[in-house]
């Protein structure tokens, strides 16, 4: 499993090239510029070089072992919950929805 972490509210932009070890899902984003409004997937790609955590792809694009998010943005605190939810099943985490409270935080 790569190296990855979800992010939203922040602006981030891509390297403007990709070398022959970035991946052509991730290459095709090179140059991308995304917003504070656009949350994105940060990927640790070992490409040589200081562009190693540089990559990201649009939180809607993102893919691994066949989940994905359901969301495109992330305009309110229940799509942060939702994403939030979501990235902990994308990578596996077990039990996440468990630390939830009823009322809505998000952990006890």
């Amino acid at each position: 499993m790569p190296l990855i972490r979800l992010d939203y509210g922040g602006r981030h932009k891509n390297p403007e090239r990709a070398n022959n070890k970035i991946p052509d899902w991730i290459a095709q984003f090179a140059g991308k510029d995304f917003n504070r409004d656009e949350p994105h997937v940060h990927i640790y790609v070992e490409s040589s070089g200081l562009s190693d955590l540089k990559w990201a792809v649009p939180l809607d694009y993102f893919e691994l072992d066949g989940k994905r998010f359901s969301l495109r943005f992330i305009t309110s605190f229940k799509d942060f919950l939702l994403a939030t939810e979501e990235f902990a099943y994308i990578i596996n985490i077990l039990n996440f929805s468990d630390y939830f409270k009823v009322n809505g935080s998000l952990f006890e």
